[in-house]
């Protein structure tokens, strides 16, 4: 504090501005930092979740398509069917297996049926599956649940451990779909269970030209080829999983070596890339996929798990998608990159953009504190100036009232000169009054710019109050949205439970209760970094109206200067008032001389005293120029500076 007070006045007026202005550039440059880092988090989470939102959208699109794809499968399986039931072959056969006994599976007449079917349908079936491009089996059935005939095998219908046996075998144990068709006499379409796995199958009943029922017909489709159609690129992979409890019907998926296992549940029938697929199907999501949609995240791919239901409702496997987020990850990356050098190079054009401000603002401050130096040294330097040749005078007035004392005798040769001293005397007076008014003047202003910064700096601590009571009102704000996520988590919990309560048919109510609850803690998390950053924010504010205090504090202790020197100024002018009136009458008795030579002594005495106020007054003034020159930030003897005009030193001189 001491050193700061040996300092100029340009140098105590510019450091706390320079330190106070740097401070706030700095920690406005902090402020700007960790917004622009938070909008750089928020961009790229907000990328992240727009990239995983179309990946969903593309795997619940497979889903849909998938359903689509297998609606289109039964409908022309059921339509084939239906155009192949009316034929005369099919009645022909049908009336001729039922001639003979239909439980029997050796029957000579459903053997005779069998054939011509094969006969019938065999080049028939080529060319719907050409039509079609697909693997089509026609397969007829009987209505007590047996087979009449494989169309497309020729020679035998089943194996009977490695023996081919053309029979009439029995389905009614695993062929639900077939003792559906023939019990209800409806159109059946959808999956189904065979011994090669999953099957899409539609089935039609057979009605003879009395309208009486005769059995069902059968077109099959080979499923696991929907896999390789819903893959849209290479880097896509698609498989299907066949649950574990099916394979007493599914016996040819029997071998583990080319129907690899998934833990024990799962069989992998087909896949577009068998490895692929095996890496990112898990028990777990196979588990989930048979119940529900599940998507989740494995590496760098996007797995999507549905159930796959068969003609029945039934859950009897999982359908496996994965896409490729390789790229995608990458491109994340390089957002990533980007964000970061362009946080990079607004924080430097931020730094500059302070840096020139804070450099301009600190000129525009050393100018104007140097113009105010150098009017106050002007004026320290004239007031001293005068001062001494006021003291010069009080000393050759007294040194003339003392040659007036000892020698009444050389009083008329004295007389002369003393006239001289006095009208020397009456110019020193008016140049003095004249001297002090312009002091006043120029005092009067400077009290007038001190005032002006003060109520400047009060200005400022007002809105620095201002803005303390926003940020106390955002912090009501806060603690009110703070309650809000409270009591939406409490909702959201009692919502969960009642869900619970309610068992399978509040399960999806639970899964919103839970978002719910996950996006009121998120924002109880927001609300409590916003009342830290809040609380940041008024701690920094607390610190400005600390440096307005300050500077309040010093513009106030200048103020005070400054009238000091204004009353300095007064006394001077009633120094140099009464100057004028002892040179009055030193003229009156300079007057009186001639005529009354016993009234010189007295004169001279009076003159003396005079002169002796005079000294005494200089001497006070001394003490308050010395103060307003340290003000300034000047020495005691230095003198460099001119006075200003009316100040000049040779107004005492001539006293």
């Amino acid at each position: 504090m001491n050193r700061l007070k040996r300092l100029p006045l340009v140098y105590r007026i510019i450091v706390p501005i320079a330190v106070a202005v740097s401070a706030g550039g700095a920690l406005s440059l902090v402020m700007m930092y960790s917004s622009l880092s938070r909008l750089q988090e928020h961009a790229i989470e907000d990328a992240v979740s727009l990239l995983e939102r179309q990946v969903d959208q593309r795997l619940r699109g497979a889903y849909q398509a998938y359903q689509g794809m297998l609606d289109q499968m039964g409908d022309a399986c059921v339509r084939v069917a239906a155009s192949l039931v009316g034929d005369d072959v099919v009645r022909e056969a049908y009336a001729i297996a039922h001639t003979g006994d239909i439980d029997d599976e050796r029957d000579p007449m459903g053997q005779r049926a069998r054939e011509l079917l094969r006969e019938g349908f065999g080049q028939r079936l080529r060319s719907y599956e050409a039509l079609a491009k697909a693997d089509l089996k026609l397969h007829f059935h009987l209505p007590n649940g047996r087979s009449l005939s494989r169309v497309w095998r020729r020679g035998w219908q089943t194996k009977r451990g490695s023996r081919k046996v053309d029979v009439s075998d029995d389905l009614s144990q695993f062929r639900k779909s077939v003792m559906t068709v023939n019990a209800e006499r409806r159109p059946v379409q959808g999956i189904e269970v065979g011994r090669a796995g999953l099957v899409v199958r539609g089935l039609v009943p057979v009605t003879g030209a009395d309208g009486r029922h005769l059995g069902s017909a059968e077109v099959m489709h080979g499923f696991d080829e929907i896999a390789g159609r819903l893959c849209q690129s290479e880097s896509d992979v698609c498989g299907v999983f066949l649950h574990a409890r099916h394979l007493d019907v599914a016996t040819k998926l029997a071998d583990p070596v080319t129907n690899p296992r998934v833990g024990d549940s799962f069989v992998l029938t087909a896949a577009t890339d068998r490895g692929r697929m095996l890496d990112v199907a898990t028990p777990e999501l196979l588990t989930r996929g048979l119940e529900e949609l599940s998507i989740e995240r494995r590496g760098p791919r996007r797995v999507a798990a549905f159930p796959i239901e068969d003609f029945a409702g039934s859950h009897v496997g999982t359908f496996v998608t994965s896409l490729d987020l390789s790229a995608d990850d990458a491109f994340l990356a390089q957002l990533a990159a980007e964000e970061d050098d362009f946080l990079v190079s607004t924080l430097i054009q931020l730094f500059l953009i302070l840096s020139a401000a804070i450099a301009v603002v600190l000129m525009v401050t050393f100018l104007v504190a140097r113009r105010t130096q150098g009017l106050l040294s002007g004026v320290v330097r004239g007031l001293r100036q005068n001062s001494n040749g006021v003291a010069e005078a009080s000393t050759r007035i007294a040194a003339a009232s003392q040659q007036s004392v000892e020698g009444a005798v050389s009083q008329a040769s004295a007389l002369t000169q003393a006239s001289a001293n006095l009208e020397q005397l009456a110019s020193a007076a008016s140049n003095n009054a004249e001297a002090a008014n312009e002091v006043a003047s120029a005092a009067q202003d400077a009290s007038g710019e001190v005032s002006r910064g003060a109520a400047a700096v009060g200005e400022l601590t007002s809105s620095i109050d201002d803005l303390r009571a926003t940020s106390r009102e955002i912090r009501q704000i806060v603690g009110n949205i703070e309650q809000v996520a409270a009591q939406t988590n409490l909702l959201a919990l009692n919502a969960a439970v009642e869900a619970a309560r309610a068992g399978e048919a509040g399960r999806g109510f639970a899964v919103v209760a839970e978002e719910v609850r996950h996006l009121a803690q998120q924002s109880a998390e927001a609300v409590k970094q916003t009342t830290e950053l809040i609380e940041k924010t008024t701690q920094q504010v607390k610190l400005s109206a600390d440096a307005a205090g300050v500077l309040e504090e010093n513009f106030a202790r200048i103020q005070s200067s400054t009238e000091r020197v204004a009353s300095a100024v007064g006394v001077i002018h009633e120094a140099s008032h009464g100057q004028a009136t002892g040179v009055c009458e030193i003229t009156a008795a300079v007057g009186e001389i001639d005529s009354l030579t016993q009234g010189t002594t007295a004169g001279a005495e009076h003159t003396a005293a005079v002169a002796s106020d005079l000294a005494d007054q200089a001497e006070r003034l001394q003490g308050v120029i010395s103060v307003v020159a340290q003000l300034a930030g000047l020495a005691a003897n230095d003198n460099r500076v001119a006075a200003p005009r009316g100040l000049s030193a040779g107004t005492g001189g001539r006293a």
